[in-house]
């Protein structure tokens, strides 16, 4: 019996199949996608940039950091920042129920 990993190695079309997976395809895709800065993401988010950097240090955003001169330079991808947003982003639970009727508020405030 070969062993799984020789065979993935030895083997074009086990290789093949795997560089079509779906995880490749979005590892892929993201490795193109460019850097955009602090200024684009909040555009992108409809927050102010300082909101973005603040969410950046509490690493609830995923931000690359470079040294400037005097701070930290931070570049993004949106399609990581959409999601990293979306994963802590308030999400409500139901609906607001109905308020009374006017007649009934009448009657029970005396």
């Amino acid at each position: 019996m070969q062993d799984t990993t020789t065979a993935f190695h030895h083997n074009p079309s086990a290789r093949q199949s795997r560089l079509g997976s779906g995880d490749y395809a979005a590892f892929r895709d993201t490795q193109n996608e460019q850097f955009v800065d602090a200024e684009t993401v909040a555009a992108f988010l409809s927050i102010r940039r300082a909101e973005v950097l603040k969410l950046t240090r509490e690493r609830k955003i995923r931000g690359y950091a470079y040294k400037g001169r005097l701070r930290h330079v931070y570049r993004y991808r949106l399609s990581e920042v959409s999601e990293d947003f979306a994963s802590f982003a308030y999400q409500p639970k139901g609906t607001i129920a109905a308020a009374a009727p006017v007649s009934q508020r009448r009657n029970s405030n005396g």
